[in-house]
């Protein structure tokens, strides 16, 4: 069954046409006309704008003082309408980005064994809650010690049996939840399942943008918030010029080659992309 949660082609052509089109803007939404994904870009660009103007107005006092007068300055106003194109990017940046990790999500899982996937979910219990077999053995064993003390009945007798037998078991569960995860390898290399181990370290998906202009949408919103501190003039904006797409390489999925090449496609032959003079 597909996904309804991967993101589309579509939705990823008409995140590139947000990108590539510096006249684009929340303020400009150019070129809506039967693209709804551009329409729901946007409307997730004025989310980030009203997450934004929402910081704003829990400032503290102190810092609204002189935050106000730049606001209305030719600074304040140069931000405004960076920021106009900037959210925009940004949520443009946020669907090329999910799309880029949700690669291969549209393959059929494969069926798990129900018994190895009992014991996996019985280990994670173990791990998470295995230390209580030591402390209750230690508790039950202190209680039946000073509670029989030098007693020497039948019944004291019964009861440090009874003690020691259940403290011996508390200690053979908490040495089997030891050894369970060597079965569940066991059981899983059976089947041709790999259980990674906690020292393996996955390797880092390499990013849609390589170079060393990079630009996502956490450098832009976190760039937001920095202007929001160091209130700079209208000369430090950073500039919003979108990347050029890597080259496709063997190490790229076919679902990631579609997004570069889609990248560079309306790069290169979109009409509403800037025309060099």
């Amino acid at each position: 069954m597909e996904n309804q949660d991967l993101i589309s082609m579509s939705a990823v052509r008409s995140a590139m046409k947000v990108i590539y089109t510096p006249g684009l803007t929340l303020q400009s939404p150019i070129g809506l006309r039967n693209d709804p994904h551009t329409a729901t870009i946007l409307h997730f660009g004025q989310g980030h704008k009203a997450a934004f103007e929402d910081a704003v107005e829990q400032m503290p006092p102190f810092e609204r003082r002189d935050f106000d007068p730049w606001y209305e300055s030719e600074g304040g106003a140069a931000f405004r309408d960076w920021s106009n194109r900037a959210f925009a990017m940004a949520a443009a940046l946020d669907i090329v980005e999910q799309a880029w990790m949700q690669d291969g999500a549209d393959e059929e899982e494969e069926e798990v064994d129900p018994v190895l996937q009992k014991m996996v979910d019985i280990n994670w219990q173990l791990e998470t809650h295995g230390v209580w077999f030591i402390i209750i053995a230690f508790v039950i064993a202190f209680a039946v010690f000073f509670g029989t003390g030098g007693m020497t009945s039948g019944v004291a007798a019964t009861v440090r049996l009874f003690g020691v037998v259940v403290v011996a078991v508390l200690l053979l569960l908490w040495a089997g939840s030891k050894l369970l995860p060597s079965f569940i390898r066991m059981r899983a290399a059976r089947q041709g399942v790999e259980v990674p181990s906690h020292e393996i370290v996955e390797d880092a998906v390499e990013p849609l943008w390589t170079n060393e202009s990079e630009v996502t949408s956490a450098k832009i919103l976190n760039y937001a918030n920095w202007v929001l501190l160091a209130q700079p003039g209208a000369n430090g904006l950073m500039k919003l010029d979108a990347p050029d797409p890597v080259e496709p390489t063997e190490k790229h999925t076919d679902r990631q080659k579609k997004i570069l090449a889609a990248a560079k496609r309306w790069r290169d032959d979109s009409p509403l992309r800037p025309r060099k003079s």
